[in-house]
């Protein structure tokens, strides 16, 4: 350890450098076999209290740093699970690996210029240690099948979309919904036309009946929201 230990009595060098299992114990290294152990060894080591409330604090500011890490590195994932969602809504839900192609092309193009994205964006600098506040709320939408050929498999894709929806947001697929309301509407070319009722239906283009299936929805795991909270420190010139 190449410690000077010159001019040193031997009592005052075993108590700083040498870790009895008495000591031990005392520090939090060692567990008690009893109550009256543990209140001996602290009795004996006076000292040790404070150094061991100094360890569990690092710890504890160790695990609170781990698990600012964990939330932040989740929140990511949730944005960008969120992003894909939207554009997968937008694109139709049979499109999703090109909606997550999309905003993985957005996001490499934004560092690209520099400009910062959610994930790369710097922390503003604070005069008070910035800290992630996170809240939970139920997760609600509603959600609408694309069109199908028949009803039942409009409810199906309803209930895959719902669950697709919840897992994105909440990590779990589960949902509950109201009451499904599905629609029969003719898809023909002639029938979604403008003037439709101005023209006749041309004779190869007949009546092309699908359906599609809308709810209201709640998931059964609630919606986790975090934002960073400081004082954020002026640069005044």
């Amino acid at each position: 350890m190449q410690i000077n230990t010159v001019g040193m009595l031997v009592d005052d060098l075993e108590d700083r450098y040498c870790v009895t299992p008495q000591k031990c114990i005392a520090l939090g290294y060692c567990k008690a076999a009893s109550p009256a152990e543990q209140a001996a060894a602290d009795k004996a080591n006076p000292g040790a209290a404070a150094e061991r409330a100094r360890l569990e604090r690092e710890q504890r500011q160790r695990e609170a740093q781990a698990d600012l890490q964990r939330k932040a590195a989740e929140a990511e994932r949730n944005r960008k699970a969120a992003e894909v969602a939207r554009e997968t809504q937008r694109l139709g839900s049979h499109r999703e690996a090109e909606a997550r192609r999309l905003v993985e092309m957005r996001e490499a193009a934004a560092r690209a210029r520099g400009a910062p994205t959610a994930a790369g964006a710097r922390p503003p600098e604070s005069g008070a240690e910035p800290r992630k506040v996170c809240t939970s709320a139920p997760f609600r939408t509603t959600p609408t099948s694309m069109f199908k050929a028949a009803e039942a498999d409009a409810r199906a894709a309803f209930a895959r979309d719902a669950a697709h929806l919840c897992r994105i947001n909440t990590g779990n697929p589960a949902y509950s919904a109201g009451g499904i309301a599905c629609v029969r509407e003719d898809r023909s070319l002639w029938a979604q036309m403008p003037v439709a009722q101005m023209a006749k239906r041309p004779a190869n283009d007949p009546p092309r009946f699908e359906f599609k299936c809308s709810a209201p929805i709640v998931c059964a795991a609630p919606k986790e929201t975090c934002k960073t909270v400081g004082t954020v420190k002026s640069s005044g010139q």
